[in-house]
């Protein structure tokens, strides 16, 4: 008899996924962040979710969503990080066209500590290699110490008023395994 954490299944998604994964992902968000951190809409979700070049990975047991990531290459993400002038924002400009901007990973705080975002990070590290990416890229919440799941990590810069939520994240670097 295996454990619980060999019963996670992690799935690569699609963009035509969204209406399937969308409502769970969002619903997963509202356990881990306050209203002001989370999705403004389900449609400004749909805009990043289904970017062209965007990988989602989800992490699965039974129909429960346990974790979720996302990322994309730095050139994809400069279209996403706009203002309404065509301007890039929160210092995207730094991250170089082919290094991988890490998104997000999440994971719902029963699951956190137990190997489920190591897993989502493995997968995300499957993709930036696949692309050919030396380098991740992230907006992190919390200043690190250091490393991110057991990664050397750089803060590059810190990012006042990220993504109009009134935090400073910190825009860092970690090289893909």
């Amino acid at each position: 008899m295996g454990s619980i954490m060999d019963k996670i299944n992690y799935r690569t998604l699609t963009a035509n996924q969204f209406d399937v994964y969308a409502d769970r992902i969002l619903n997963l968000e509202d356990g881990l962040y306050d209203a002001k951190d989370r999705w403004d809409s389900k449609e400004d979700f749909r805009e990043v979710f289904v970017h062209r070049g965007m990988k989602r990975v989800v992490a699965e047991q039974e129909n429960n969503i346990l974790g979720y990531s996302m990322g994309l290459s730095g050139m994809r993400a400069k279209d996403l990080f706009k203002d309404e002038k065509g301007m890039t924002t929160d210092k995207i400009e730094i991250v170089p066209d082919d290094a991988f901007l890490l998104w997000v990973i999440e994971v719902t705080q029963a699951f956190q500590g137990k190997g489920v975002a190591r897993g989502l990070m493995e997968r995300m590290n499957q993709e930036a290699r696949a692309q050919g990416s030396q380098d991740f890229y992230m907006h992190l919440m919390n200043k690190p110490n250091e490393t991110f799941l057991k990664n050397p990590v750089e803060i590059i810069t810190s990012v006042e008023d990220y993504a109009g939520t009134g935090n400073t994240y910190y825009l860092s670097k970690m090289k893909v395994r």
